[in-house]
C-alpha cells in the first residue's frame, strides 16, 4: 500500500504547501495529474481538499482539467453520504427500539461533530462499540435487516470486532463493524477505554437522531493516535487519520488536552500520541501552545507501545503479538491467544484467504504454522 512516504517528493510539498495556505500555482515540476490524483484519493483527502482550495482560494490557476476531475470526486461523495446516512439513522432506531445505546468511534462520527460537512470525511465503513452483552441481539438485528457476516466465527483472542456487509435497493454497499471492545491491539487500551466508561461521557451527535453517540474528544484523540500507530508498520500513514487528529487537537481546550495526556500517560501511549500530534503539525500546521508543546517533546523513557510505530508487515505482526502476549496475565490465556493466531476457525480462513475450497484448508493451516514461525525466529 501506498504511505506518506511512498508519495513523491514534488506531491509531498505541493500538498503540504495547500493545507499550510502557501500554495496558489500548479508547480513547475513534473508532477503528473494522474499522481496527484491517485495520492489524494489512496488517502481519503479528495473531498477536504476540494473543500479546502474553494475556502481559502487556493489554486484557481490549476489546470480546470484537474480541478474538474477533483470536483466530481468530491461531488461523489455527498451523494454517497446522503445514502450512508439514511442507513445509519435506521439502525441506530433500530438498535434503541430494542435497547442498545451504541457509541460510534473513527471516522463517521467525527464527520458529523468536526468536519465541515459529513461527505467531507470518506469512510468505507461505520463502527460502533457495544456492550459484550449486547452482542448476540445486535448481530441479529443486523440480519434481520438484511446485512450478513463477512466471516461467522466465534473468536476471543483474534478479532474484538465483526463486519456486517449488505447491498441495499440500489446497489449500493453498507459495512459496519460491530466492536465489542474498542481495538484488537493492547489489552490495556482497551481495559482503559471500555464501553461503560466511554458512554457516560459521550456527547451526542444531534443529527443522527436520540440514539447516536460519540466519543467525548478526548477519548476520541486517543484512539485516533493508537489507531494510526496500530496500523503504521502495514500501512504508513494516512493523510485523513492525521486530518482527523489535527481537527481533534483544535478541539480540545487546555483542561481537555490536560484529560487527554493523563489518560495517555496512564496507559503508556504517550509517545505514539506526541508521534501524531506532530506529524499531524507538520502537514497541516496544527496550533500547538507552548504548554502543549513541553509535554509532547518531553517524552516517557521507556513505553512498550512504541513498538508500533516500527515500519514493515512482518516486523509489526511480531512487536503487536509480543505486547498482547506481555499484557496477558495467565500462561492459559497466553496458550489460548497464540493457537488461536495461528488456528483460527474455519469460516475466518475462508475468509481470510478469499477462497471456498475447503480441501485446501491443511495447507493453508499449514503456510500459516510455518509463517508464524518464520516472522518470530528472523531477526
Amino acid at each position: 500500500m501506498m504511505s506518506v512516504e511512498a508519495i513523491s517528493e514534488p506531491v509531498e510539498t505541493l500538498l503540504k504547501q495547500v493545507f499550510r495556505g502557501e500554495a496558489h500555482d500548479w508547480p513547475e515540476e513534473d508532477i503528473s495529474f494522474a499522481s496527484f490524483l491517485e495520492a489524494i484519493n489512496f488517502h481519503g483527502m479528495t473531498p477536504v481538499f476540494w473543500y479546502w482550495i474553494n475556502q481559502h482560494g487556493f489554486c484557481k490557476k490549476w489546470p480546470e482539467s484537474l480541478l474538474s476531475e477533483i470536483k466530481n470526486i468530491a461531488m461523489q461523495e455527498v451523494a454517497s453520504d446522503m445514502l450512508a446516512q439514511s442507513e445509519l439513522k435506521n439502525i441506530l432506531k433500530s438498535l434503541d427500539n430494542i435497547g442498545i445505546h451504541p457509541v460510534l468511534i473513527k471516522g463517521t462520527p467525527l464527520s458529523f461533530t468536526l468536519y465541515p460537512a459529513p461527505a467531507l470525511r470518506p469512510r468505507c465503513d461505520t463502527d460502533f462499540l457495544i456492550s459484550k452483552n449486547d452482542f448476540d441481539a445486535t448481530s441479529k438485528l443486523m440480519i434481520q435487516l438484511g446485512y450478513h457476516a463477512l466471516y461467522d466465527a466465534d473468536v476471543v483472542f483474534l478479532s474484538s470486532q465483526k463486519t456486517f456487509i449488505k447491498e441495499d435497493k440500489s446497489k449500493v454497499s453498507h459495512a459496519y463493524d460491530v466492536h465489542w471492545r474498542i481495538s484488537n491491539a493492547s489489552r490495556l487500551f482497551t481495559e482503559a477505554l471500555n464501553y461503560s466508561d466511554l458512554y457516560k461521557d459521550a456527547l451526542e451527535i444531534a443529527m443522527l437522531g436520540d440514539n447516536a453517540k460519540t466519543l467525548h474528544y478526548t477519548d476520541a484523540l486517543l484512539l485516533a493516535c493508537f489507531h494510526r500507530a496500530v496500523h503504521f508498520s502495514h500501512e504508513g500513514d494516512r493523510l485523513i487519520w492525521l486530518y482527523d487528529i489535527h481537527l481533534l487537537m483544535n478541539a480540545l481546550d487546555e483542561h481537555e488536552f490536560d484529560l487527554f495526556y493523563q489518560k495517555a500517560k496512564k496507559i503508556e501511549i504517550v509517545t505514539i500520541c506526541a508521534d501524531a500530534i506532530l506529524t499531524a503539525q507538520d502537514w497541516f500546521s496544527t496550533s500547538i501552545t507552548e504548554s502543549r508543546m513541553k509535554r509532547l517533546i518531553t517524552l516517557p523513557e521507556i513505553e512498550a507501545s512504541t513498538v508500533y510505530l516500527t515500519s514493515g508487515r512482518q516486523i509489526g505482526i511480531k512487536n503487536h503479538a509480543l505486547l498482547e502476549l506481555k499484557e496477558l496475565s495467565s500462561m492459559r490465556d497466553k496458550f489460548h491467544y497464540l493457537f488461536e493466531k495461528i488456528f483460527p476457525p474455519v469460516n475466518y480462513m475462508l475468509w481470510r484467504y478469499d477462497t471456498k475450497r475447503k480441501y485446501l484448508l491443511p495447507f493453508l493451516y499449514l503456510y500459516r504454522f510455518i509463517y508464524g514461525i518464520y516472522i518470530f525466529v528472523r531477526r
